[in-house]
């Protein structure tokens, strides 16, 4: 679903129809490229920072036929290289296509790539699935591809979208499993060398299936997480204290997308009952949408935030859904 914002230009007054503008937040513990981590940015908007390609045609194609399939979103770095994981290995494309360099450490499962600033990688994966040691790792590259440092979990960490604060701190969840059963896991907070900060549990476990994510309030003082037992949790990214928790009855399997004023956005639903939901952020509730395309969303789907100024048939058409 797209949230559209009516202003032309950043400098220009804001609108006097309730509407705010997005703009970009420097974040300089990312690295300055259009797209260094999954969903464009760290409050998940779904933006990117360059104009989209002029027309359909492909350029190159790359496969990996022979490194299993690929997972979660590319990413890219500064000097422009593709960053894509498999279930074998973390490739580094080069802007032409081939192949730069690979990276693994046996059998992987679901990983997912963060490129901060200076180009340095981080990648989260799991060991390989029915191992009775279940584990995952936190990964530093640097631009080459050589190891700086990991950080292992007593976890398995599947195709979670990690994410990192203003300080540079990453953030992720794993998970405990019994038997095949996936339950809630451990929210970490790890430094830029490596070191453990804080773990924290919640209430019953953070969820850590494949299509959430972790989003950071405007100022990086915030994390917001959906717990295992359908909560969605604001939680202090300095000490991982939760601020306040959120109980929705439903199943939240979407990555929660965060405005520039600190409100709140996310998808949940329970059978044919879903809706999208928008909290402040103090987590009250600001409205619901239940519509008939809402309702047609499937686990799949994202809220973007867009920047336009949209025609009147566009503002009609922003309202229809999209898995963007």
């Amino acid at each position: 679903l797209l949230f559209y914002c009516q202003k032309e230009k950043p400098s220009e007054p804001a609108p006097d129809n309730g509407s705010h503008p997005q703009v970009d937040i420097p974040w300089p513990s990312l690295a300055d490229s259009p797209w260094p981590i999954a969903h464009g940015d760290v409050q998940c908007t779904g933006r990117g920072k360059t104009t989209g390609p002029a027309s359909g045609t492909i350029e190159w194609v790359f496969t990996t036929e022979n490194m299993g399939k690929t997972y979660g979103s590319p990413v890219i770095g500064e000097d422009g290289t593709i960053y894509v994981s498999t279930a074998r290995r973390l490739c580094a494309i080069n802007p032409d296509g081939t192949l730069k360099w690979e990276f693994t450490r046996g059998p992987m499962t679901l990983s997912n790539v963060v490129v901060g600033a200076g180009d340095i990688v981080y990648f989260s994966c799991g060991n390989i699935y029915l191992d009775p040691n279940f584990f995952g790792y936190l990964y530093a590259l640097n631009a080459d591809g050589e190891l700086i440092w990991e950080f292992r979990t007593s976890g398995m960490i599947y195709n979670y979208k990690s994410t990192i604060g203003l300080d540079g701190t990453i953030y992720f969840v794993d998970s405990s499993i019994s038997g095949l059963e996936e339950r809630g896991g451990f929210l970490y907070a790890v430094d830029p060398d490596g070191n453990l900060k804080w773990k924290d549990w919640g209430t019953a476990g953070f969820r850590c299936g494949s299509s959430n994510s972790i989003s950071i309030s405007p100022d990086g003082s915030t994390l917001y997480v959906s717990g295992a037992d359908s909560t969605m949790n604001a939680i202090d990214a300095q000490n991982g204290v939760i601020l306040w928790q959120r109980k929705t009855g439903f199943h939240l399997p979407t990555p929660t997308l965060v405005d520039n004023n600190g409100n709140v956005y996310f998808y949940g639903g329970n059978g044919f009952d879903r809706y999208i939901l928008s909290l402040t952020n103090t987590g009250d509730v600001r409205w619901k949408c239940e519509i008939e395309e809402v309702k047609r969303l499937n686990e799949n789907s994202s809220i973007c935030l867009l920047y336009t100024s949209p025609s009147p048939r566009d503002r009609t058409r922003s309202r229809m859904p999209s898995s963007a």
